[in-house]
């Protein structure tokens, strides 16, 4: 009786796994409270949609890297909150508040960049975390994640666009 070899990545009855797409980087700016104080633990931005990071809809990704550009130069520790659907967390400058239900359901993940991991660049502060190998979940219908700020120190951004974020999936 001979047996068939699969090709690599088929499945039975299946056909054969379509390779995964080399990474996708994107830029997302955030939308900040500008020119007032966030106490610690404040929503710094609500979630941001982040398009196309799937190869398909409900999809798995990986987040390998990112790099934050802090325009106005504050180098504040922050956390980066991720998840899987669009919703809110909560009021930008105030406590977030988003149910239990809907974080869970979100799938809510969060990547912490501490004031330490940030350079001062002369005007602009830059924080880069490699190997962050954090799993995520695009939404069931969207090939999309969503990311959001909430604070961990108190800075005070200048401008409405002033955090901006270099994301790269895989």
């Amino acid at each position: 009786m001979a047996v068939a070899q699969k090709d690599l990545g088929a499945t039975d009855g299946g056909a054969q796994r379509v390779a995964r797409s080399p990474g996708v980087e994107k830029d997302v700016i955030f939308v900040v409270d500008a020119g007032n104080a966030y106490a610690d633990a404040d929503l710094v931005s609500d979630l941001i949609e982040v398009t196309g990071v799937a190869d398909a809809n409900g999809g798995a990704v990986v987040l390998d890297s990112l790099t934050l550009y802090d325009k106005s130069d504050q180098k504040a520790a922050l956390s980066l909150v991720f998840a899987s659907a669009s919703t809110s967390l909560g009021t930008i400058n105030s406590a977030p508040n988003i149910s239990d239900a809907n974080a869970i359901t979100s799938e809510l993940q969060v990547v912490g960049v501490a004031a330490a991991d940030w350079i001062d660049c002369g005007g602009i502060a830059v924080a880069t975390l490699r190997n962050v190998n954090l799993p995520l979940r695009a939404g069931a219908a969207t090939t999309s994640v969503w990311v959001g700020v909430i604070s961990e120190g108190t800075p005070t951004y200048a401008g409405a666009g002033d955090l901006v974020g270099k994301f790269h999936f895989s």
